[in-house]
């Protein structure tokens, strides 16, 4: 489907007479050099990659047992403060698993224009 999609707008591009040659090459590299993502991850459903990501959590780090909402919001929110910041020190990861499962809760559709991809995820209900 996402072939299909990027194959008719490049026809649609080529046969633009309202874009300059110039704009119509780069915009065709670009689209050739788009990555796309259809669904989840074989990863995400990986029990290993989880219980890596959650290393050193329990539930009281978490306060998940607590009946203090803003306790679990701010040690939730802490925890995901120390993980941006070990990223910041590892590899790029073009392929973050956990980006694309947080974006699915929010859009079907997401083109990252840092990244320069598309992704379908699927919709959660």
């Amino acid at each position: 489907m996402v072939s299909n999609i990027k194959k008719e707008f490049a026809n649609n591009v080529k046969s633009a007479d309202w874009i300059d040659d110039d704009t119509k090459l780069h915009v065709l590299e670009k689209l050739a050099a788009m990555s796309s993502y259809v669904g989840y991850p074989d990863e995400l459903l990986s029990d290993k990659k989880l219980e890596d990501y959650y290393k050193g959590v329990d539930n009281k780090s978490l306060h998940v047992e607590s009946e203090n909402l803003l306790k679990m919001g701010l040690s939730t929110r802490l925890f995901d403060y120390e993980n941006a910041a070990k990223s910041l020190v590892l590899p790029v990861n073009q392929i973050n698993w956990v980006k694309w499962g947080e974006l699915a809760i929010y859009v079907g559709v997401l083109n990252d224009l840092k990244t320069n991809e598309i992704a379908m995820i699927g919709h959660t209900i």
